[in-house]
């Protein structure tokens, strides 16, 4: 028996880390419901409190939306431009 944390969206469960389990193998599930907000768990508090204008509160799906709608053209094309611009 393994277990393993998991997120359950739009219908399905998504694991959390990678698993060794064939394509379409029977699983057996048992729900342990972890906290009242689900992506609280996956939030590291030590790297928002390094970033200079964290409030202290993790930003709202909402926040983060309008904050990516100012990348202009492709996502991959901004990370890898501040990436350069960092090191």
């Amino acid at each position: 028996m393994t277990t393993i944390d998991a997120i359950y969206e739009n219908g399905v469960f998504r694991p959390l880390v990678p698993v060794s389990i064939p394509d379409r193998q029977k699983v057996g599930l048992t729900i342990h419901e972890s906290t009242d907000d689900p992506l609280a768990d996956l939030v590291d508090e030590n790297a928002y409190a390094s970033l200079p204008d964290y409030g202290g509160e993790i930003p709202s799906i909402e926040k983060v939306r309008q904050a990516l709608s100012g990348i202009q053209g492709n996502m991959s094309d901004a990370v890898i431009a501040e990436r350069e611009e960092r090191f």
